[in-house]
């Protein structure tokens, strides 16, 4: 299976992974193997890869299977693994963000980016390959903009910015912070 799964990514066919995958998603969790979380990334990149392929094929239209293609990928990484799941969700929400009628669930995305990060156990927040800066900049950015700026009933913005002290503190203390 381990073979196989690095076969279908540097052949860059994601959905073959992707259905690899989860047909043997429990043999994949019981493994010993000692490149087992090399495995996991490859296998958590393909579903995002696999699904931002999708989207291209339906570019500007919002397509069920490009929503699935996300969801799924976002459901492996937490059951499987959770590293991978900020990048996973950040790239379910921008494509989200891009359609006006899914503005809210692209909100709840970006919320649970943020709440992922709020609540992780890392020494350093962002670190460029799985919680990038930028994204948790654009996911606040994104939510003030929805929640204050374009909403009917604005929410307080000390409200937003207090439910995420670590991701901001980190953004505000980081050099690259923008």
């Amino acid at each position: 299976v381990r073979e196989l799964i690095h076969f279908e990514f540097t052949k860059k066919n994601y959905s073959e992974l992707v259905r690899l995958s989860l047909k043997h998603e429990k043999l994949i969790s019981k493994s010993k193997d000692e490149i087992k979380e090399t495995i996991l990334y490859l296998i958590g990149s393909g579903f995002n890869l696999n699904a931002n392929n999708i989207a291209k094929e339906n570019e500007g239209v919002f397509s069920v299977d490009t929503d699935n293609a996300f969801k799924s990928g976002c459901d492996w990484a937490l059951r499987n693994y959770p590293l991978v799941y900020p990048m996973n969700c950040i790239d379910y929400a921008y494509w989200l963000y891009g359609f006006d009628d899914h503005k809210i669930k692209a909100l709840e995305q970006f919320e649970n980016y943020l709440n992922c990060l709020e609540n992780s156990q890392f020494d350093v927040l962002f670190d460029e390959r799985y919680r990038n800066i930028i994204d948790a900049e654009n996911a606040i950015i994104s939510i003030i903009i929805q929640k204050i700026v374009k909403s009917d009933k604005p929410t307080d913005l000390n409200s937003i910015l207090n439910k995420y002290p670590k991701v901001i503190a980190s953004i505000s203390n980081a050099p690259q912070s923008e």
